[in-house]
């Protein structure tokens, strides 16, 4: 921003602290208009809005514990890849993560990314730009606000197609909770309804089974 924009030093970490704030924890609440902003910035703010707050906050996106969970199971994975032999377990400072909470982790951290790449991919079929498009998925899916290009801060979702406004809402699920973990659980249990279709009787417990276990799963990874 200091080289591209000659904004001063403190201004440059003014607009730059105030705008990683609101977009880190999901309350969109724009102060400049950061679309103008070099490619660099805007892609660290596109990061952010997937990242989300800390852990126990309201914020939605995938939160920081999850993240920083997978890059330590990374890591140990790749210590196994080198050394088969090593007996290591993920922890997070203190705390030992077990392997049921990892696949967790992990099943969120799939299903999240997959709705927001399918989303992105929805709103590109309406004709957007594919800027528009992936920040317009990543802020409806995570209850960021504003997002880039024709979704940016001085514009709105209102001019968008009414198939991209679908696609929002369904990503915007489980927003009065404030919590992606809810909303993902919401958005899951709507699509195996739509797949299993309309019913005339109640469907048995044990058919129900596979659908409860993987939204429960979703809902266990309170953020």
């Amino acid at each position: 921003m200091i080289t591209a924009m000659g904004l001063p030093l403190l201004e440059s970490f003014r607009q730059s602290a105030f705008q990683v704030s609101p977009i880190i924890t999901t309350t969109g609440f724009p102060s400049t208009n950061f679309d103008l902003w070099p490619a660099l910035a805007k892609g660290v703010l596109l990061v952010l809005m997937l990242i989300g707050a800390s852990t126990g906050s309201t914020a939605g996106a995938i939160k920081v514990a999850r993240i920083l969970s997978l890059f330590k199971y990374l890591k140990r994975q790749v210590q196994k890849a080198v050394n088969p032999k090593l007996v290591l377990q993920t922890r997070l400072g203190d705390t030992a993560i077990s392997d049921t909470v990892m696949h967790e982790i992990l099943a969120f951290f799939f299903t999240y990314i997959c709705l927001f790449v399918v989303g992105a991919l929805i709103v590109m079929g309406t004709g957007q730009d594919i800027v528009t498009s992936i920040s317009a998925s990543a802020t409806a899916i995570g209850n960021n606000g504003p997002g880039l290009a024709a979704v940016g801060p001085t514009s709105n979702f209102s001019r968008r197609h009414g198939v991209a406004k679908m696609d929002h809402e369904f990503s915007d699920a489980g927003r009065q909770v404030g919590d992606s973990d809810a909303a993902i659980a919401v958005q899951c249990a709507l699509l195996a309804r739509l797949i299993a279709g309309p019913t005339k009787a109640p469907v048995p417990y044990s058919n129900k089974v596979s659908t409860g276990s993987s939204v429960s799963i979703l809902m266990t990874i309170h953020g």
